[in-house]
């Protein structure tokens, strides 16, 4: 995996079918289809993916009302969330892994 230090862009879907992980969006789509949550600073995408896992980012529920006001059920980064890298690339999370969105 190629390990880039920079700002990762967190985009969690909207739907809970999405997280399924059975289809993924289009980067034209992701507006429809996802929700912006937050930008964090890290290495590569798997420290990302760690990163916002519920008990590390929230581990006192602190993001609760964050998501709540996003109109979103889950806390943690799961199946189907999407996350841009600092090159600009967009990449969703799936059951092996990371795959690149087509534009």
């Amino acid at each position: 995996m190629t390990t880039t230090t920079g700002t990762y862009k967190i985009y969690y879907a909207r739907s809970p079918e999405a997280l399924l992980g059975n289809s993924a969006p289009t980067v034209a789509e992701l507006p429809q289809t996802h929700v912006f949550v937050r930008a964090l600073r890290s290495t590569d995408l798997e420290s990302v993916y760690w990163t916002m896992q519920g008990e590390n980012w929230s581990p006192r529920g602190e993001a609760r009302p964050l998501i709540a006001r996003l109109g979103l059920s889950h806390t943690s980064l799961s199946l189907g969330d999407v996350v841009q890298a600092p090159d600009g690339r967009y990449h969703v999370c799936t059951w092996s892994g990371w795959n690149e969105l087509p534009d």
